[in-house]
């Protein structure tokens, strides 16, 4: 299974944030356990047994107790007892219900401690023993409204606080203790919590940073690579990549760049080899059809030259005798004998002139011809042949009629199709050439009453090096050559045929105005 670049580098920073989730959610945890510990602590420090409260209830119920009047009668004495009673009792109840409270936490602490008897059996007497002082203290309240026992009373009061200060101050306050390392345990907190959210951000950072790292330093510099292969691929040898990642990327972009020079090169040679060998191909088709041509025009030619060879065999014998005994008719018969030799040397200087034309034709030329004329100056060389003398050609139109066209080429096209039309009719056969003009393309039916073909032959009449004709009468690379031209001019080439006996017809297609290829290739 096939399994894209992106698609693992997907995976590779799917997994990054993966990990990256779970270190977050690690952190989230580990913060959330601090804070249950820190809970936990200040939990244990508000159950704690606090000292200082403990304290603090019996120095305000002393500080009462000190605004007792040193002077003064009895009656004084008692008043100042009546008016604070209320007062006393709730110092006391407040007295009591703090010393409930320490030595309540105290029992509580000493259950987590996991105590051995001996220390819980001294621990119970010390609690007793606060109890006890706390619940005289109360007791002794009354007293002071009692004439002549005020004083009295009130030493006794003044020693119990004192006793039970000693007492209370004996004790551990492990608040005290917890106290800082709450305040500690509440900094780390803090701490864990400003850790977390910087690795987060820094997380959150580093993964922004590697995807846009990984998609400007790798996927778009593969996106290039791919993209530029693509359009090498479709035949744009002239593409070359630009990178400048400075990295190995970079390395087999330049290497895919010579590759491709080098292939262009290539390209290129192979090109110029094969038009080079198209051009001698076409050349020799050509000196073929001259070929052709020659084995036909030889005979007619030799008519003019037995004229002219018989005028000046005459005109030898007049200068048998001067000139100056010549009647006014021998003068006259030199005349016209002369005449007909010129005339004579000028029909053989013309089909001679057709057959360089057509052997040394420009092989470049593209330009506006008149197809009219290419194809009855074909039909006047064919007409010297004298092989086929008794064959009758017609040309259906001789107006003209212009497309943009290689002149040379199409002439060697219709000359090879009227060749082996006349060659595929018997004697007095006809061959008819139809031309018919349309807005966009020009058709031209080249029609023989000839032998016809079967469809076996016309499923193989173009391909190269195919021929119906006997060894040595032909190469089988006319139509295949001609088919190669006309594709050329942007036209097509097709041949019909009713069956053996029923003559032929080849069809061509052709644009009036060349394609945009086609025009650039001119």
């Amino acid at each position: 299974m096939q399994v894209s670049i992106r698609k693992r580098l997907g995976v590779l920073l799917g997994l990054t944030i993966v990990m990256l989730a779970v270190f977050s959610v690690t952190g989230t945890l580990s913060v959330r356990c601090m804070r249950r510990l820190v809970a936990e602590l200040d939990a244990s420090i508000r159950s704690a047994p606090h000292r200082e409260t403990l304290l603090a209830s019996i120095g305000s119920f002393t500080s009462l107790l000190v605004s007792f009047p040193e002077e003064g009668g009895d009656e004084r004495l008692t008043e100042w007892a009546n008016v604070h009673a209320a007062e006393l009792n709730r110092r006391v109840d407040e007295l009591r219900l703090e010393s409930d409270r320490f030595r309540s936490r105290v029992k509580e602490t000493v259950v987590r401690q996991n105590l051995s008897s001996v220390e819980e059996a001294a621990l119970a007497g010390y609690l007793q023993e606060i109890e006890k002082k706390v619940r005289y203290i109360g007791e002794a309240i009354p007293y002071l409204s009692e004439a002549g026992k005020q004083r009295e009373q009130l030493r006794w009061l003044f020693q119990l606080t004192s006793k039970l200060t000693e007492l209370v101050s004996k004790a551990d306050d492990p608040s005290a203790k917890l106290i800082p390392k709450l305040e500690e345990a509440k900094e780390d907190y803090q701490f864990q919590i400003w850790v977390v959210i910087g690795t987060a951000v820094v997380g959150a950072g580093v993964t922004a940073w590697m995807f846009y790292a990984m998609r400007r330093w790798i996927m778009q510099p593969i996106r290039q690579l791919k993209n530029g292969a693509q359009i090498v691929a479709r035949g744009d040898y002239q593409y070359r990549l630009c990178l400048r990642t400075g990295d190995e990327l970079a390395e087999l972009a330049d290497t895919f760049n010579t590759m491709t020079a080098r292939f262009q090169a290539e390209v290129a040679n192979r090109d110029k080899l094969v038009r080079e060998q198209t051009q001698q191909l076409l050349q020799s088709e050509r000196l073929a059809g001259v070929g052709f041509l020659a084995s036909g025009v030889a005979h007619e030619i030799n008519n003019p030259l037995s004229a002219i060879t018989a005028c000046t065999g005459i005109i030898h014998d007049r200068f048998q005798s001067p000139p100056a005994e010549w009647s006014a008719t021998d003068i006259a018969e030199c005349k016209e004998y002369l005449e007909l030799i010129h005339q004579e040397s000028q029909r053989c200087q013309a089909i001679t002139r057709k057959m360089l034309d057509f052997a040394h034709g420009s092989n470049d030329e593209r330009n506006l011809y008149d197809v009219t004329a290419i194809v009855q100056d074909v039909v006047s060389m064919v007409k010297h042949l004298g092989e086929f003398h008794d064959r009758k050609i017609t040309i259906n139109r001789t107006t003209p009629c212009e497309a943009w066209i290689n002149g040379q080429e199409i002439k060697q096209v219709i000359l090879n199709l009227v060749a082996n039309a006349l060659q595929a009719t018997g004697a007095k056969g006809t061959v008819q050439i139809q031309i018919h003009e349309h807005p966009e393309q020009i058709e031209i039916d080249v029609v023989d009453d000839g032998c016809g073909m079967t469809p076996e032959i016309i499923q193989h009449i173009f391909d190269p090096f195919f021929t119906t004709k006997d060894v040595g009468k032909g190469t089988g690379m006319g139509l295949s050559i001609s088919r190669k031209l006309l594709q050329s001019h942007g036209g097509t080439l097709d041949a019909t045929s009713e069956g053996l006996g029923k003559g032929s017809t080849f069809h061509i297609r052709m644009p009036i105005r060349p394609a945009a290829s086609h025009a650039r290739a001119a």
